[in-house]
């Protein structure tokens, strides 16, 4: 029988260290390592497994989950002895994988590639999905051309044997432009025979000036504008030729896509020849695709890419978005539910504003559960802990904080919970969440002095008031 964890937390850094010590020491032993560390009063309600995934550096967890199996994918920096070592040192890092249970435990790792060309960013991670057939499919970024730091592809991997193999299939894009290609999501698809969609930010028409940002790259700072665009990819491992669906999107915030009755729908932010950074979604429905429509007219004004995307959820022609502003200054996570596959959105329900210590991080997630309709969103807050501010009383000298809070159609929310703290800043990546059986899984990066370690821990959803 699954226990519930108690809602207990790591103390301190110095508790941390000792904690991932004391890992060390059991996986040296194969031991199974269930933390049960003491509670202070800025950490209630949070959950007490936390497994450490790795003391080597590993970055950008990514979480599918098929059935009552969870798949998790993350970047690890490679040993020296896993590759021939050549004269540069430019860092190696692997893309990895495993199968995570009902109970929390892990697999066998296995690798889907390793390369010095792998893109390991803290906002564009790989991620992964499985085709009807069982057919695994990973995104991984790999640099295209080593003097332009941001000039990257999607490549595309396939494993036909559940994860043991994995075979690269090359770029989900056609254009050979040394730029910016990232921040993919993929949805698969409703029956058999259709292909897995795919969705990336796509700076081909930015390869003129040839840097990044305001040096070029493919990232903000060329003639031409980011795009969102789309292809899929068939069983036999075939890409269809991609399309754009925006031809003028934020530059390297991160998409969102999931799959209703209708078909595929993607939540992405959009920008305007005005510099205004909305959330629009696309939708294809009778064959095609629409055209961007904005969900709400948050009007916000920014002359720079948040890294800070939308998330998406649905079940049949259920629909919820969640995302992150801060128009006027005031940073707002905000929802949107819709009953027509995203054809039409209810009002937009306000779920974290700063006030009272916290200010809402965006970096969303959510998982809209099918038996009620509600919606499970987390989100990361700014707000003093003990952990990384033994006398703060503000967030801008406190830590991160990952909150859940169930949210309904009709406004009513619950109150929030406290899944877990961490270092605030880039060295938390972006948290993600998803659903098994009635437990959410949730999974993000942590800082412990230059460590960066991944942990997970699963939440019953009736924990989640």
């Amino acid at each position: 029988m699954h226990t519930s964890p108690r809602h207990v937390g790591v103390a301190s850094v110095a508790a941390k260290a000792l904690y991932l010590y004391s890992l060390v020491c059991a996986s040296a032993l194969g031991a199974v390592v269930l933390a049960q560390p003491q509670e202070t009063p800025t950490q209630k309600n949070q959950p007490s497994v936390l497994e450490v995934l790795t003391l080597n550096d590993a970055i950008g967890p990514n979480v599918f989950v098929q059935g009552n199996v969870i798949y998790q994918t993350w970047l690890q920096r490679a040993a020296s002895s896993d590759l021939d070592v050549a004269a540069d040192t430019t860092p190696k890092w692997s893309v990895m994988v495993r199968q995570i249970d009902m109970s929390g435990q892990p697999s066998k790792s296995a690798t889907i590639t390793t390369s010095s060309a792998i893109f390991a960013n803290w906002a564009d991670f790989p991620s992964m999905t499985i085709a009807p057939d069982g057919t695994m499919v990973a995104h991984v970024a790999e640099t295209s051309d080593p003097n332009e730091p941001y000039a990257y592809d999607v490549v595309l991997y396939q494993s036909k044997d559940q994860g043991r193999s994995w075979t690269r299939l090359g770029t989900a894009h056609d254009d050979g432009t040394a730029t910016e290609h990232g921040f993919v999501s993929m949805v698969p698809p409703q029956v058999q025979n259709d292909g897995v969609t795919m969705f990336w930010l796509d700076g081909r028409n930015m390869a003129s000036d040839g840097a990044h940002g305001a040096q070029g790259g493919g990232h903000g700072g060329g003639t031409g504008a980011m795009t969102l665009r789309t292809a899929t990819m068939q069983p036999d491992g075939s890409i269809a030729t991609p399309v754009v669906i925006d031809d003028r999107v934020c530059d390297c915030c991160p998409t969102s896509a999931a799959m209703t009755s209708s078909g595929p729908i993607v939540a992405y932010r959009n920008r305007s020849r005005d510099e205004v950074r909305d959330i629009s979604i696309v939708r294809f429905v009778d064959g095609k695709w629409t055209s961007p429509e904005l969900v709400h007219h948050d009007n916000w004004e920014i002359f720079g890419c948040p890294v800070n995307g939308p998330a998406i959820d649905a079940v049949e022609n259920r629909v919820v978005i969640v995302w992150w502003t801060a128009a006027n200054s005031e940073p707002v996570t905000s929802a949107v539910f819709s009953s027509d596959g995203g054809a039409t959105f209810g009002k937009r329900i306000q779920i974290a504003k700063q006030g009272d210590h916290k200010r809402p991080l965006g970096r969303v997630d959510v998982v809209l559960l099918e038996e009620s309709g509600d919606a499970v969103v987390s989100w990361l807050s700014a707000e003093p802990t003990d952990q990384y501010a033994a006398e703060s009383s503000s967030y801008d000298t406190g830590g991160a904080v990952l909150r859940a809070r169930r949210i309904r159609a009709d406004g009513h929310m619950g109150d929030p919970y406290i899944v877990a703290i961490m270092t605030p800043g880039r060295a938390s990546g972006f948290p993600r969440m998803n659903r098994v059986g009635d437990h959410l899984f949730f999974t993000w990066t942590d800082e412990i002095e230059t460590a960066r370690n991944i942990y997970h821990t699963m939440v019953p959803v009736e924990s989640i008031p």
